[in-house]
């Protein structure tokens, strides 16, 4: 696992190469202070792809919530959250399809 460091930006910016030997190397991802306050975090270009890749998922996650939620915006709460529950039990105990037999 990558060590992380936190470091004040005087620092970073008075050992600027080794700081970027350590990122650029995956050896360490560095989190920037200034007066005492995180202001930028340092990491390597794999770590930045992995973020921007994670970012999009989480797009499309809320799109389908997004979705999901306006399908039934007329839907009573309480009736709603009973659906859930039954579902989810449904589902841990392993019984998801049971739920729908019988069902036209």
């Amino acid at each position: 696992m990558k060590e992380q460091q936190v470091m004040k930006s005087s620092d970073v910016r008075e050992h600027w190469s080794e700081v970027i030997n350590l990122v650029s190397r995956d050896q360490a991802r560095v989190v920037v202070e200034k007066s005492g306050v995180p202001v930028a975090g340092l990491v390597s270009p794999d770590d930045l792809e992995w973020l921007k890749q994670r970012d999009s998922r989480l797009v499309d996650l809320r799109r389908v919530m997004d979705q999901m939620r306006d399908a039934f915006v007329d839907f009573p709460e309480d009736e709603f959250n009973k659906e859930v529950e039954r579902a989810l039990s449904s589902v841990r105990s392993g019984s998801a399809e049971q739920g729908t037999e019988g069902e036209a």
